[in-house]
């Protein structure tokens, strides 16, 4: 994809050789020639990666996590420690969603729980555990719905988060609505025009992750051309990330449904699992180890005293 944006190892040694900042302008603007870039730096500026050695595509940034430029960077997420982009924003949006639901499912369904705990009609050791489940899932919960909504305005505005803490700059100066076509159109773009799998983990976006529609006043005449229309026909097939999502389901651990969602998020970038997702998922089975090895003691405690109580038995007998 960045590989008509990469500079030849030619036009590199121009450009370091050059003696000016106003010289290595005019490198990257006869390179940039015929490419669909449209985003400036604030000087006005070609956006240029030192580190990739290319142009960067309109809406791409370089991640320093990942090291390497990430189209459409919306931010490094490190519960999942993988960028989230134009590949995967849809998945994230889908991770948010079903995350979010299945918290506020278990918050509903253990809240009966906390009430007969209140009143005293809770008994055994197992009402600790579902008070440590209720409170747990209500706190994820209230942390993805202000996230899950946040993002919803995002989409709806065809903003990423770093868009929104610092506008695109275009020839025309900055425009925090340049990449904006409408509500329903910036919906389109991540979710796609198949309403059938705007819910399922297939990716769909239009686009192609490297040219964008822009608003008129922002439109030149020499790079631009229909970048949504030319999505249609080069878009992944849906049956490789239905294949994706099947294998992923298949090779899950079926017992373990709140991480269930972990493997909604296709990502291209990930590799390894240090991710915060994966390290919870290692303290709540530690976490939960204990607490049945803490239940195992009480029990072996009172089996105890029944024994000795027992044998006293018998010795008075």
């Amino acid at each position: 994809m960045f590989k008509k944006f990469k500079i030849p190892d030619a036009e590199m040694e121009k450009f370091h050789q050059a003696g000016t900042e106003e010289a290595q302008r005019q490198i990257l603007e006869r390179f940039a020639q015929g490419l669909p870039v449209t985003n400036r730096t604030i000087k006005g500026v070609i956006r240029f990666c030192e580190k990739c050695q290319l142009i960067k595509p309109d809406r791409a940034h370089h991640c320093s996590v990942c090291s390497t430029c990430v189209l459409k960077m919306d931010h490094h997420c490190p519960w999942v420690n993988n960028c989230v982009g134009f590949h995967n924003y849809k998945f994230f949006m889908l991770f948010l969603a079903y995350a979010l639901l299945y918290c506020i499912f278990i918050t509903a369904t253990s809240l009966q729980y906390l009430i007969r705990f209140w009143k005293g009609e809770l008994d055994g050791m197992g009402r600790f555990h579902l008070l440590f489940l209720f409170f747990v899932a209500l706190m994820f919960a209230v942390s993805l719905t202000s996230l899950f909504f946040y993002h919803c305005y995002l989409v709806l505005h065809n903003r990423s988060t770093l868009e929104a803490f610092t506008p695109p700059m275009f020839r025309t100066g900055k425009d925090k609505d340049g990449f904006s076509l409408g509500k329903y159109n910036n919906f389109q773009e991540v979710f796609g025009d198949n309403r059938k799998l705007w819910f399922l983990p297939i990716f769909t976006s239009l686009g192609n992750g490297v040219a964008y529609p822009v608003r008129a006043q922002h439109q030149g005449t020499s790079n631009t051309y229909d970048s949504m229309g030319s999505t249609r026909n080069r878009r992944r097939s849906g049956k490789h990330f239905l294949h994706i999502f099947l294998l992923n389901l298949c090779t899950s651990f079926f017992t373990e449904p709140f991480f269930f969602s972990y493997y909604l998020f296709y990502t291209e970038f990930q590799s390894n699992k240090v991710t915060y997702i994966y390290l919870l998922h290692k303290c709540m089975q530690v976490l939960i180890l204990f607490m049945l090895l803490f239940n195992s003691i009480l029990k072996a405690n009172v089996i105890f005293k029944k024994f000795i109580e027992l044998l006293l038995t018998l010795r008075v007998t």
